[in-house]
């Protein structure tokens, strides 16, 4: 598999993959050829969620700058994430410093105002810990959009944004986008 580089210039360019469960059979082919695979009264599901920003850059106690990618929101309110040393998106992450070793308490400072105390550390890597972030709330959503940043991969020619990602407008986070178009599904395969 070779993977995209960069958005094409022409939306309808990019590829998509037709799946008909019926015959059993996969089509390679582009976004401009979807009205052939579609028919009246078929149920059409567009996923149009936004990437979240999730790589944060920030500076421990030390001062040593790192990066922060979330992993995944708990019910707690606390953040599973993963930390990288220092390096950009242009350097492959397994050639990047280790980053400093926290430890729970410690406090890292994203921007004036925005931050996450490190409540506990993973017993499978240290550089796996669980964070609480100030603000919390919608004030947290808000700084996250902010200051954070769709991770970034250094196969690709340019830096991303969430903009290049998707060009859908940030939802409520938690809820689930609906499709843009819905009808009847054509039901089983005869």
């Amino acid at each position: 598999m070779k993977p995209a580089r960069w958005p094409r210039p022409n939306p309808l360019d990019e590829r998509l993959l037709a799946v008909d469960p019926c015959a059993g059979t996969f089509t390679d082919a582009r976004i401009a050829d979807l009205g052939a695979f579609v028919r009246p009264g078929d149920l059409l599901v567009v996923n149009d969620a936004a990437t979240l920003p999730a790589s944060l850059r920030g500076v421990a106690s030390s001062g040593r700058p790192l990066e922060v990618r979330l992993l995944s929101e708990r019910t707690d309110g606390l953040w599973s994430a993963v930390l990288f040393g220092e390096g950009d998106w242009r350097l492959p992450t397994e050639d990047r410093p280790a980053p400093e070793r926290l430890a729970a308490g410690d406090r890292i400072v994203f921007a004036l105002g925005f931050t996450a105390t490190v409540e506990s550390l993973s017993s499978l890597s240290s550089r796996l810990l669980d964070l609480r972030f100030d603000p919390r709330g919608e004030g947290f959503w808000k700084e996250l959009y902010r200051h954070g940043r769709p991770v970034q991969y250094s196969y690709l020619d340019a830096p991303s944004s969430s903009g290049t990602s998707r060009r859908a407008t940030r939802r409520v986070p938690g809820r689930r986008s609906r499709p843009r178009r819905a009808a009847r599904s054509r039901g089983h395969c005869s």
